[in-house]
């Protein structure tokens, strides 16, 4: 996958930058929504939200669109109750 090749570049250079790693992470977890992956989704998706936050803080465009698209894995699984939390 070439995500995780990215990843594994990124950390074997030492790349600082944390806003790209949030990048990779969020399109890991795309990767695993196409696959139906949705624990290993949310996982990679809650890390971009984390550095996303870490890196903007909570009120950064950046932020909201990261946990719309937690809510979107939700939704993707007909999980709506869960989906608002994040999409609200």
């Amino acid at each position: 996958n070439f995500h995780f090749k990215a990843l594994e570049r990124l950390q074997a250079n030492q790349y600082p930058g944390k806003e790209t790693y949030a990048i990779i992470y969020n399109n890991i977890g795309q990767a695993y929504d196409e696959l139906r992956e949705t624990p290993l989704a949310l996982k990679y998706k809650g890390q971009a939200v984390e550095l996303y936050t870490e890196v903007f803080g909570p009120r950064h465009p950046a932020v909201a669109q990261a946990i719309g698209n937690v809510g979107l894995t939700y939704e993707m699984e007909d999980n709506y109750p869960e989906a608002l939390k994040y999409l609200q």
